[in-house]
Protein backbone atom coordinates (compact mmCIF):
# COMPACT_ATOMS: atom_id res chain seq x y z
CA UNK A 1 0.00 0.00 0.00
CA UNK A 2 1.39 3.14 -0.94
CA UNK A 3 1.95 5.81 2.04
CA UNK A 4 -0.21 8.67 2.80
CA UNK A 5 1.07 11.90 1.22
CA UNK A 6 2.07 14.37 3.99
CA UNK A 7 -0.70 17.20 4.89
CA UNK A 8 0.86 20.29 3.39
CA UNK A 9 -1.71 22.53 4.86
CA UNK A 10 -0.77 20.84 8.99
CA UNK A 11 2.95 22.01 7.98
CA UNK A 12 4.62 23.46 11.35
CA UNK A 13 1.49 22.60 13.22
CA UNK A 14 1.65 19.53 16.20
CA UNK A 15 -0.66 17.10 16.06
CA UNK A 16 -2.33 15.12 19.11
CA UNK A 17 -3.41 11.58 19.70
CA UNK A 18 -6.61 11.11 21.89
CA UNK A 19 -4.61 10.46 25.57
CA UNK A 20 -2.51 13.47 24.77
CA UNK A 21 -5.43 15.94 23.65
CA UNK A 22 -7.16 14.75 27.02
CA UNK A 23 -4.47 16.14 29.29
CA UNK A 24 -3.34 18.62 27.89
CA UNK A 25 -6.82 20.76 27.08
CA UNK A 26 -6.83 22.30 30.65
CA UNK A 27 -3.86 24.30 30.14
CA UNK A 28 -3.99 24.57 26.14
CA UNK A 29 -6.23 25.19 23.33
CA UNK A 30 -6.96 22.22 21.46
CA UNK A 31 -8.29 22.40 18.14
CA UNK A 32 -9.84 19.67 15.47
CA UNK A 33 -8.92 20.51 11.83
CA UNK A 34 -10.14 18.26 9.22
CA UNK A 35 -10.40 15.54 11.46
CA UNK A 36 -7.17 16.41 12.94
CA UNK A 37 -6.53 17.68 16.29
CA UNK A 38 -3.78 19.59 16.96
CA UNK A 39 -2.06 21.99 19.84
CA UNK A 40 -2.95 25.31 20.37
CA UNK A 41 -1.85 28.62 22.42
CA UNK A 42 -1.30 28.47 26.22
CA UNK A 43 -4.53 29.10 27.99
CA UNK A 44 -3.93 32.25 30.65
CA UNK A 45 -5.90 32.90 33.94
CA UNK A 46 -7.58 36.25 33.63
CA UNK A 47 -8.34 36.63 37.16
CA UNK A 48 -9.19 34.88 40.20
CA UNK A 49 -11.80 32.09 39.44
CA UNK A 50 -15.16 31.84 41.09
CA UNK A 51 -14.49 29.16 43.41
CA UNK A 52 -10.76 28.34 44.18
CA UNK A 53 -10.05 24.92 43.85
CA UNK A 54 -8.47 23.44 46.90
CA UNK A 55 -5.40 23.60 48.44
CA UNK A 56 -2.94 20.90 47.44
CA UNK A 57 -1.27 21.03 50.97
CA UNK A 58 -4.21 19.14 52.35
CA UNK A 59 -2.24 16.25 54.12
CA UNK A 60 1.02 18.51 54.08
CA UNK A 61 0.27 20.47 57.31
CA UNK A 62 3.77 18.70 59.25
CA UNK A 63 5.45 19.34 55.94
CA UNK A 64 4.54 22.96 56.51
CA UNK A 65 5.38 23.39 59.55
CA UNK A 66 9.17 21.72 58.90
CA UNK A 67 10.13 24.04 56.27
CA UNK A 68 8.79 26.89 58.37
CA UNK A 69 11.32 25.78 60.92
CA UNK A 70 13.90 25.36 58.55
CA UNK A 71 13.87 29.17 57.55
CA UNK A 72 13.39 30.71 61.11
CA UNK A 73 16.50 28.77 61.98
CA UNK A 74 18.19 30.50 59.18
CA UNK A 75 16.88 33.52 60.05
CA UNK A 76 17.74 33.36 63.38
CA UNK A 77 21.34 31.96 63.57
CA UNK A 78 21.94 34.07 60.50
CA UNK A 79 23.03 30.69 58.50
CA UNK A 80 22.78 29.93 54.84
CA UNK A 81 21.60 26.87 54.46
CA UNK A 82 20.25 24.75 51.38
CA UNK A 83 16.60 22.57 52.04
CA UNK A 84 15.87 20.01 48.76
CA UNK A 85 11.94 19.04 48.72
CA UNK A 86 12.33 16.11 46.09
CA UNK A 87 9.31 13.79 45.03
CA UNK A 88 7.88 12.59 41.86
CA UNK A 89 5.42 14.67 39.56
CA UNK A 90 2.26 15.67 40.57
CA UNK A 91 3.43 14.88 44.56
CA UNK A 92 2.66 18.66 45.15
CA UNK A 93 6.51 20.04 45.88
CA UNK A 94 5.66 23.40 43.77
CA UNK A 95 1.97 23.51 45.98
CA UNK A 96 4.14 23.07 49.06
CA UNK A 97 6.91 25.76 47.87
CA UNK A 98 3.69 28.44 47.52
CA UNK A 99 2.09 27.69 51.15
CA UNK A 100 5.07 28.40 52.31
CA UNK A 101 6.18 31.76 50.82
CA UNK A 102 2.06 32.66 51.35
CA UNK A 103 2.59 31.82 55.20
CA UNK A 104 6.17 33.50 55.30
CA UNK A 105 4.21 36.62 54.00
CA UNK A 106 0.99 36.62 56.15
CA UNK A 107 3.50 36.92 58.92
CA UNK A 108 4.31 40.08 58.29
CA UNK A 109 7.90 39.82 59.08
CA UNK A 110 10.67 41.70 56.54
CA UNK A 111 11.91 39.21 53.84
CA UNK A 112 12.72 39.06 50.42
CA UNK A 113 11.72 36.37 48.10
CA UNK A 114 13.58 34.98 45.04
CA UNK A 115 11.83 32.64 42.47
CA UNK A 116 12.83 30.91 39.38
CA UNK A 117 11.46 27.55 37.94
CA UNK A 118 13.93 25.73 35.13
CA UNK A 119 12.35 23.69 31.86
CA UNK A 120 14.13 20.78 30.27
CA UNK A 121 16.02 23.38 27.94
CA UNK A 122 17.60 25.13 31.12
CA UNK A 123 20.31 23.09 31.33
CA UNK A 124 21.74 23.99 27.97
CA UNK A 125 21.06 28.08 28.86
CA UNK A 126 23.78 29.35 31.27
CA UNK A 127 23.19 31.59 34.41
CA UNK A 128 19.64 31.14 33.07
CA UNK A 129 18.04 30.04 37.04
CA UNK A 130 20.70 32.80 38.26
CA UNK A 131 18.52 35.78 35.46
CA UNK A 132 15.06 34.67 36.49
CA UNK A 133 16.09 34.81 40.80
CA UNK A 134 17.54 38.26 39.24
CA UNK A 135 14.36 39.32 37.47
CA UNK A 136 12.02 38.56 40.49
CA UNK A 137 13.78 40.57 43.30
CA UNK A 138 11.61 44.10 43.86
CA UNK A 139 14.83 46.55 41.95
CA UNK A 140 16.44 44.42 39.71
CA UNK A 141 20.25 45.32 39.15
CA UNK A 142 20.67 46.47 35.55
CA UNK A 143 24.72 46.44 35.53
CA UNK A 144 24.49 42.50 37.01
CA UNK A 145 22.33 41.60 34.03
CA UNK A 146 23.95 42.88 31.65
CA UNK A 147 27.02 41.56 32.92
CA UNK A 148 25.33 37.70 33.02
CA UNK A 149 24.05 38.31 29.64
CA UNK A 150 27.45 39.29 28.47
CA UNK A 151 29.50 36.37 29.79
CA UNK A 152 26.37 34.18 28.70
CA UNK A 153 26.92 35.43 24.77
CA UNK A 154 31.15 35.13 25.28
CA UNK A 155 32.20 31.62 25.37
CA UNK A 156 35.62 32.97 26.39
CA UNK A 157 34.16 35.51 29.92
CA UNK A 158 35.11 34.63 33.33
CA UNK A 159 32.82 33.66 35.98
CA UNK A 160 34.63 35.43 38.62
CA UNK A 161 33.55 38.78 37.98
CA UNK A 162 29.98 37.57 37.85
CA UNK A 163 30.68 35.17 40.67
CA UNK A 164 31.69 38.19 42.81
CA UNK A 165 29.25 40.52 41.73
CA UNK A 166 26.21 38.15 42.66
CA UNK A 167 28.05 37.86 45.89
CA UNK A 168 28.16 41.31 46.28
CA UNK A 169 24.30 42.00 45.11
CA UNK A 170 22.95 38.99 47.46
CA UNK A 171 24.81 40.30 50.59
CA UNK A 172 23.55 43.55 49.85
CA UNK A 173 20.20 42.17 49.96
CA UNK A 174 20.43 39.69 52.88
CA UNK A 175 21.50 42.72 55.29
CA UNK A 176 18.30 44.67 53.89
CA UNK A 177 16.15 41.56 54.81
CA UNK A 178 16.03 37.75 55.19
CA UNK A 179 16.15 36.13 51.61
CA UNK A 180 14.50 33.48 50.54
CA UNK A 181 15.55 31.51 47.21
CA UNK A 182 13.31 29.28 45.37
CA UNK A 183 14.73 26.81 42.58
CA UNK A 184 12.03 24.72 41.00
CA UNK A 185 12.51 21.83 39.06
CA UNK A 186 16.06 21.47 40.07
CA UNK A 187 16.94 18.33 38.07
CA UNK A 188 16.90 21.04 35.13
CA UNK A 189 18.81 23.91 36.21
CA UNK A 190 21.88 24.87 34.64
CA UNK A 191 25.05 23.75 36.34
CA UNK A 192 26.68 27.12 36.19
CA UNK A 193 23.87 28.79 38.15
CA UNK A 194 23.81 25.90 40.84
CA UNK A 195 27.54 26.65 41.37
CA UNK A 196 27.27 30.18 41.71
CA UNK A 197 24.45 29.21 44.70
CA UNK A 198 26.02 26.36 45.96
CA UNK A 199 29.15 28.67 46.80
CA UNK A 200 27.11 31.60 47.99
CA UNK A 201 26.18 29.56 51.03
CA UNK A 202 29.50 29.22 51.94
CA UNK A 203 30.48 33.22 50.90
CA UNK A 204 27.71 34.72 52.27
CA UNK A 205 27.66 33.59 55.83
CA UNK A 206 26.58 34.88 58.31
CA UNK A 207 23.59 36.02 56.40
CA UNK A 208 19.69 34.90 56.70
CA UNK A 209 18.98 32.90 53.86
CA UNK A 210 17.24 30.29 52.86
CA UNK A 211 17.69 28.04 49.22
CA UNK A 212 14.58 25.93 48.24
CA UNK A 213 15.26 23.36 45.60
CA UNK A 214 12.51 21.41 44.13
CA UNK A 215 13.38 18.78 42.37
CA UNK A 216 12.45 14.79 41.32
CA UNK A 217 13.09 12.36 43.96
CA UNK A 218 14.64 9.78 40.79
CA UNK A 219 17.19 12.10 40.29
CA UNK A 220 20.22 11.12 42.66
CA UNK A 221 22.50 14.31 41.04
CA UNK A 222 20.37 16.41 43.23
CA UNK A 223 22.26 15.16 46.11
CA UNK A 224 26.03 15.19 45.12
CA UNK A 225 25.72 18.47 42.95
CA UNK A 226 27.15 21.87 43.43
CA UNK A 227 24.27 22.34 46.01
CA UNK A 228 25.65 19.45 48.15
CA UNK A 229 27.78 20.98 50.54
CA UNK A 230 27.53 22.82 53.49
CA UNK A 231 23.82 22.91 55.99
CA UNK A 232 21.79 20.71 54.25
CA UNK A 233 18.38 19.60 54.87
CA UNK A 234 16.34 16.70 52.94
CA UNK A 235 12.74 16.31 52.73
CA UNK A 236 11.23 13.92 50.77
CA UNK A 237 7.45 13.92 50.18
CA UNK A 238 5.60 10.68 49.60
CA UNK A 239 1.69 10.17 48.70
CA UNK A 240 -1.00 10.94 50.59
CA UNK A 241 -2.61 9.33 53.28
CA UNK A 242 -6.16 7.39 52.81
CA UNK A 243 -7.32 10.20 55.52
CA UNK A 244 -5.81 12.96 53.35
CA UNK A 245 -6.99 11.77 50.49
CA UNK A 246 -10.49 11.34 51.21
CA UNK A 247 -10.53 14.96 52.77
CA UNK A 248 -8.68 16.22 49.49
CA UNK A 249 -12.02 14.88 47.74
CA UNK A 250 -14.49 15.56 49.80
CA UNK A 251 -13.08 19.40 49.22
CA UNK A 252 -13.07 19.27 45.48
CA UNK A 253 -16.42 16.97 45.21
CA UNK A 254 -18.11 19.12 47.76
CA UNK A 255 -19.83 15.67 49.24
CA UNK A 256 -18.22 12.40 50.46
CA UNK A 257 -16.77 9.79 48.00
CA UNK A 258 -18.36 6.20 48.95
CA UNK A 259 -15.62 3.81 50.30
CA UNK A 260 -15.28 1.40 46.93
CA UNK A 261 -14.66 4.86 45.01
CA UNK A 262 -12.12 5.97 47.45
CA UNK A 263 -10.10 2.68 47.76
CA UNK A 264 -10.39 2.76 43.78
CA UNK A 265 -9.21 6.00 43.23
CA UNK A 266 -6.27 5.69 45.99
CA UNK A 267 -4.92 2.33 44.50
CA UNK A 268 -4.79 4.10 40.47
CA UNK A 269 -3.25 7.22 41.81
CA UNK A 270 -0.84 5.95 44.46
CA UNK A 271 -1.82 8.80 47.03
CA UNK A 272 -0.34 11.35 44.37
CA UNK A 273 -2.14 14.48 45.07
CA UNK A 274 -2.21 15.71 40.87
CA UNK A 275 -2.74 11.37 39.91
CA UNK A 276 -6.04 11.82 42.51
CA UNK A 277 -7.85 14.85 41.25
CA UNK A 278 -7.30 13.87 37.62
CA UNK A 279 -9.21 10.62 38.50
CA UNK A 280 -12.02 12.33 40.43
CA UNK A 281 -12.81 14.35 37.35
CA UNK A 282 -12.81 11.35 35.44
CA UNK A 283 -15.46 9.52 37.96
CA UNK A 284 -19.12 8.53 36.39
CA UNK A 285 -21.97 9.47 37.70
CA UNK A 286 -21.88 6.35 39.89
CA UNK A 287 -18.90 7.09 41.64
CA UNK A 288 -16.83 4.74 39.29
CA UNK A 289 -13.66 5.86 36.96
CA UNK A 290 -14.72 4.77 33.49
CA UNK A 291 -12.44 6.95 31.90
CA UNK A 292 -9.90 3.81 30.28
CA UNK A 293 -7.80 6.61 28.66
CA UNK A 294 -7.31 8.90 31.63
CA UNK A 295 -6.54 5.44 33.97
CA UNK A 296 -3.75 4.68 31.19
CA UNK A 297 -1.82 7.23 31.21
CA UNK A 298 -1.82 7.93 34.94
CA UNK A 299 -0.20 4.25 35.73
CA UNK A 300 2.03 4.98 32.69
CA UNK A 301 3.16 7.80 34.78
CA UNK A 302 3.57 5.75 37.83
CA UNK A 303 5.56 3.43 35.95
CA UNK A 304 7.80 5.78 34.54
CA UNK A 305 8.56 7.21 37.91
CA UNK A 306 9.52 3.63 39.32
CA UNK A 307 13.38 3.66 40.03
CA UNK A 308 15.13 1.83 36.45
CA UNK A 309 15.61 -1.36 38.77
CA UNK A 310 12.20 -1.21 39.79
CA UNK A 311 10.46 -0.61 36.34
CA UNK A 312 12.37 -3.13 34.54
CA UNK A 313 11.11 -5.26 37.18
CA UNK A 314 7.42 -4.53 36.80
CA UNK A 315 7.35 -4.43 32.94
CA UNK A 316 9.07 -7.67 32.63
CA UNK A 317 6.43 -8.80 34.94
CA UNK A 318 3.65 -7.40 33.15
CA UNK A 319 4.42 -10.32 30.22
CA UNK A 320 3.50 -13.11 32.44
CA UNK A 321 0.22 -11.78 34.08
CA UNK A 322 -1.24 -11.09 37.49
CA UNK A 323 0.71 -14.49 38.99
CA UNK A 324 3.90 -15.64 37.97
CA UNK A 325 6.61 -17.50 39.86
CA UNK A 326 10.01 -15.70 40.65
CA UNK A 327 12.18 -18.13 38.50
CA UNK A 328 9.82 -16.81 35.88
CA UNK A 329 10.57 -13.49 36.28
CA UNK A 330 14.40 -14.22 36.64
CA UNK A 331 14.35 -15.51 33.56
CA UNK A 332 12.57 -13.19 31.78
CA UNK A 333 15.01 -10.31 33.38
CA UNK A 334 18.27 -12.35 32.16
CA UNK A 335 19.30 -12.46 35.68
CA UNK A 336 18.11 -11.88 39.44
CA UNK A 337 15.80 -9.27 40.37
CA UNK A 338 18.42 -6.51 41.58
CA UNK A 339 16.79 -5.90 44.88
CA UNK A 340 14.71 -8.83 45.23
CA UNK A 341 10.77 -9.04 45.14
CA UNK A 342 11.15 -9.01 49.15
CA UNK A 343 12.79 -5.51 48.78
CA UNK A 344 11.30 -3.13 46.55
CA UNK A 345 8.51 -1.51 47.89
CA UNK A 346 7.37 0.21 44.67
CA UNK A 347 7.69 -3.73 42.84
CA UNK A 348 5.28 -4.86 46.06
CA UNK A 349 2.96 -2.74 45.00
CA UNK A 350 2.43 -3.43 41.21
CA UNK A 351 2.77 -6.88 41.08
CA UNK A 352 1.46 -10.23 42.39
CA UNK A 353 4.08 -13.43 43.01
CA UNK A 354 3.31 -17.19 43.73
Amino acid sequence: SRAAAPRQDLAGEILLDPVSAALLCRQFMVTTRAEVVLLDEELHDLGEPAARPPSLTVGREGELSILTSFWETAVAEAEPSLTLVTGPPGIGKTRLSLELQQRLRRSGEPLTILTSRAEPSSVAEPYGILEQLLNSAPGPDPELLRQLQQERSDAAAQTEPLRGKFFDWLRAETAKAPVLLVVDDLQWADALSLGILGQALHTLAPAPLLLLALGRSEDRRLLGGPLAAGQTHQLVLKGLSAKASERLAGQRLGRALPAAALTQIMALSGGNPLFLQELLLALNGEDVVTDSETVIVLLQSRILALPAAARRTVLTASLFGLRFSRRWLATGLGEEPASGLDAPAPCRSWIGTS
